[in-house]
C-alpha cells in the first residue's frame, strides 16, 4: 500500500475519531497535519484531502439521517428550494471535501515553503 493511500486512510480514520470528541473544524487541522507529514505534491494533497473528507462527511450525514424518523435531508432540501435529499448529501460532502482538501493543501505548501521533506516510512 502506498504512502498516499495510507494518508487517505489516516485522514478518514482520524476524522471519524475526531468527530467523537472534537468540533467539525478539527477536520482541516487533521488533514493539515497528515499532509504536512506524508504527502509531497500539493495537487495530490488537495485531492486526497477532498476524497477523504467528502467520503467521511457524506457517510456521517447518511448515518445521522438514518437514525431519525423524519428525513432531515429532505426537510433541508425543501428549505433550499425543493432540491432532493440526495443533493443535500452531495452538498454536505462537497463542503467537507473542500475543508479537508484546503487543510491538506495548506499543510503540504507549508512543508514545501519551509524546505522540509516528508518523513520516510520503512
Amino acid at each position: 500500500m502506498s504512502k498516499n493511500n495510507i494518508s487517505l486512510l489516516f485522514m478518514i480514520t482520524l476524522g471519524w475519531l475526531g468527530l467523537l470528541i472534537l468540533p467539525w473544524w478539527a477536520d482541516p487541522i487533521i488533514a493539515f497535519i497528515i499532509a504536512y507529514l506524508m504527502i509531497e505534491s500539493p495537487i495530490r494533497a488537495f485531492v486526497y484531502g477532498f476524497i477523504a473528507f467528502f467520503t467521511f462527511w457524506t457517510c456521517t450525514a447518511l448515518t445521522i439521517n438514518a437514525g431519525n424518523t423524519v428525513s432531515v435531508a429532505a426537510e433541508m432540501g425543501k428549505v433550499l428550494g425543493g432540491i432532493p435529499a440526495s443533493l443535500v448529501y452531495i452538498f454536505t460532502g462537497i463542503i467537507g471535501g473542500i475543508t479537508g482538501g484546503m487543510g491538506a493543501l495548506t499543510g503540504t505548501l507549508l512543508r514545501i515553503s519551509t524546505g522540509n521533506r516528508p518523513t520516510e516510512t520503512p
